[in-house]
């Protein structure tokens, strides 16, 4: 038990200082969003004893007059030495409603708003204070409901939605989500 406590506490070390870390950068925008924070629901909510490791840590930010992909990955890199442990992946959404084909996002808040599915909907950062701020909130209910669901305001197809829950196999993991 005092192993598994003590797995749980250095995830949520990480977390903090991935928080921590981007809030360094000062990136216009910027937050850490998607499974960062649904998946420590879903771990919660599954009475997990250890955090499920990240894949990843999406970092959501907006800035129209720099959208060169080049940039994303200079801000990876810069992350990356702050944290070498984790893998970064660093998307500036003033370009991403092109790779989606979807209407233009106007600000890193609309983007996350709009992902597949509303669970993922979810989005945090560091205030100047320290102090953990909700950017995104729209997918708490459905996430800790467990349940996946297409988000409509997303502007793609449900098939979309649909691949990405069997691809990623997240009921597979996590067995109590329900598809709705």
């Amino acid at each position: 038990m005092q192993k598994q406590t003590l797995a749980l506490i250095r995830a949520d070390l990480l977390r903090i200082e991935c928080l921590h870390a981007l809030r360094e950068i000062a990136l216009p925008q910027a937050m850490i969003c998607a499974g960062f924070v649904r998946n420590l629901i879903w771990d919660t909510a599954h009475e997990f004893t250890s955090a499920t490791p990240l894949a990843d840590v999406d970092i959501a930010w907006f800035d129209a007059s720099n959208v060169a992909a080049e940039f994303d990955l200079e801000i990876e890199f810069e992350l990356q030495k702050r944290l070498p442990t984790v893998q970064w992946q660093v998307r500036n959404q003033a370009r991403m409603h092109l790779r989606n084909d979807v209407a233009a996002y106007t600000s890193a808040i609309d983007a996350v708003r709009r992902f597949p599915e509303t669970a993922t909907c979810l989005a945090v950062s560091l205030n100047q204070s320290g102090e953990i701020v909700w950017e995104v909130e729209t997918g708490l209910l459905d996430a800790w409901a467990l349940r996946l669901r297409h988000n409509l305001h997303s502007g793609l197809p449900q098939q979309i939605t649909t691949q990405r829950i069997h691809s990623k196999q997240w009921q597979a993991h996590w067995p109590r989500l329900r598809i709705d």
